[in-house]
């Protein structure tokens, strides 16, 4: 039987063998949870074993043997050691990575969105410079000027804020709940910080504009 999507192997040694007394090592086909399955958490310590039957290269009779449980799936029996494991389908590859690489994604948008949040300060006033509205005061176009670099360092500041590390005790039955809490936070930090940046980036092209019909 051939190992597919789904399936993996892990190796089970014999160190003495009750029939030659030789050293065996066999193969166990495993059939892996669901990477979309709900997690469930469990207890640490042994997990039992599922009984096998394995055939004795040399003497080739029937050598029973416990092959602990694993706790990623469920045995299905002996594997055949003339079958090689096949590659995982290219979606499961897909997923896996995107799982690894969410986190990772997350924080490097926050840090693109946190240099062009504080730049965007001194262009502001530079475009406001080039087009004469330094000269224009006492009016609600100098009082409503100051707006868009508040809500920029406003943003800058809610992505800075996402990327604090956070510090916490994780058992590692409870990282799955953590991990989802955390990218739940930085989804929410983003949302905030974009919705402040182009505020402000809406509110700078309103005044832009009203400074060139000045």
């Amino acid at each position: 039987m051939a190992s597919g999507a789904g399936l993996r192997r892990i190796t089970q040694e014999i160190a003495d063998c009750p029939h030659c007394g030789g050293r065996h090592v066999f193969s166990v086909l495993v059939r892996v949870r669901g990477a979309g399955a709900e997690a469930v958490p469990l207890f640490g310590g042994p997990s039992g074993g599922t009984t096998l039957a394995f055939t004795c290269p040399n003497t080739h009779k029937i050598i029973s043997a416990s092959v602990p449980n694993p706790s990623e799936g469920d045995i299905i029996g002996p594997a055949d050691p003339d079958q090689a494991d096949a590659e995982p389908e290219p979606t499961e590859q897909e997923y896996a990575d995107w799982i690894k690489a969410s986190r990772a994604t997350a924080v490097d948008f926050c840090k693109t969105m946190l240099t062009t949040a504080t730049g965007a300060v001194p262009v502001y006033f530079a475009v406001l410079k080039y087009l004469g509205a330094d000269a224009v005061s006492g009016s609600w176009f100098s009082r409503i000027g100051a707006v868009p670099p508040l809500l920029f360092l406003a943003a800058a500041i809610v992505f800075a804020l996402a990327l604090r590390p956070r510090f916490a005790s994780v058992k590692q039955a409870d990282f799955a709940d953590f991990r989802t809490a955390r990218l739940r936070q930085l989804n929410r930090d983003i949302l905030a910080g974009l919705a402040l940046f182009a505020a402000g980036v809406l509110l700078a092209i309103f005044l832009s504009v009203g400074a060139l019909w000045r």
